[in-house]
């Protein structure tokens, strides 16, 4: 398609690239179909330039058939529906992702794609923004879309309630969240009495597993409430830090809290550990990807470990860097022979 960035400036459509989504992530999905969708007629007619100029382009006249109205109707639905997935995807890869915001951006998911594709109690859904454009352009009514977006839309909810079974219980660990703290002295009285039953309801009790394995229960049930009553009030001097970074101050501060507290140090463990956010993941295999290149597919585990380790807690200024340290360090290893 030569000629797709002439018919772009003639049709005024962004000036826009068709992104190989085979080579990129799958987030990236989302920028793929948000190019294409903006640049579809430009595509269209750029595909029918190169099919009416040159018939023994089979390729383009193949393509053109295929840009059929369904495939617009598919193309800007998941435009919507990829704009609804991107903002829980970026919620995971911030830095610092908390219980309520877990929550929080799942039901908002649950509900933009309900109103949105499948419909509340048989009602008519919105069908998202670019769809509806097209919808109401071409005067297509709902009767007349591929059944496959109400199908496709609850799979992809029934698909990410799945991957979260255990949303609400997570749900309760905000209460160790400073940050989430009632402002006002009389508010704390009974905060969190709730999600701290619905804690040791879970985690005091006894399980067993498929294979008849009994799990013996983590915290008293009866004793995580009474300590909970007291020990929320520790939380107040910690009010303006985050989870971790609040939790590493009373724990280092007050060493006794653990054995004064034992249930309630047991589950705010439990709720420091539980990986909420994928960024440092992320991070590494972006990293991953920059160092173990097709010229360096050679390299070892031990080595790649090494490099990556560099590279994830080195210095953030180089500059600074004691380079004779290192070169002495470097200098005292065994070489290696050629």
């Amino acid at each position: 398609m030569q000629n797709l960035k002439m018919i772009q400036e003639t049709l005024e459509d962004p000036q826009l690239a068709i992104l190989n989504i085979v080579n990129t992530r799958w987030l990236s999905m989302s920028n793929s179909v948000k190019n294409l969708h903006q640049i579809l007629d430009s595509v269209i007619d750029a595909l029918r330039y190169d099919a009416e100029f040159d018939k023994k382009n089979h390729l383009a006249s193949n393509l053109l058939d295929e840009l059929n109205c369904d495939f617009i109707i598919s193309t800007k639905y998941l435009a919507d529906l990829m704009f609804i997935l991107t903002k829980l995807i970026n919620v995971f890869q911030r830095e610092y992702v908390s219980f309520a915001d877990i929550k929080i951006h799942l039901d908002m998911v649950y509900d933009a794609i309900t109103a949105q594709f499948i419909g509340f109690d048989g009602s008519t859904p919105s069908y998202g923004t670019h769809l509806r454009k097209y919808m109401q352009d071409f005067n297509i009514s709902p009767e007349k879309l591929p059944p496959f977006i109400k199908s496709f839309s609850e799979a992809i909810v029934d698909s990410i309630k799945s991957r979260f079974p255990q949303s609400n219980l997570y749900y309760s660990f905000r209460i160790f969240d400073p940050k989430l703290l009632p402002i006002k002295e009389s508010e704390l009285g009974n905060y969190g009495d709730e999600d701290i039953k619905k804690l040791s309801d879970y985690y005091g009790i006894d399980k067993v597993d498929e294979e008849g394995n009994v799990m013996e229960k983590i915290v008293d049930s009866d004793d995580v409430k009474q300590e909970w009553e007291v020990a929320k009030y520790y939380i107040k001097q910690i009010r303006s830090q985050n989870a971790a970074g609040g939790w590493e101050y009373i724990f280092n501060t007050y060493p006794d809290f653990v054995n004064e507290f034992p249930n309630i140090a047991k589950l705010v463990k439990i709720s420091l550990i539980i990986p909420l956010s994928d960024a440092q993941v992320e991070r590494i295999f972006s990293q991953h990807k920059l160092t173990k290149t097709r010229l360096r597919n050679r390299m070892n585990i031990e080595t790649l470990n090494k490099h990556l380790m560099i590279l994830l807690n080195g210095p953030d200024d180089f500059r600074r860097f004691d380079w004779n340290k290192a070169y002495d360090y470097w200098a005292m290893k065994t070489r290696r022979s050629n």
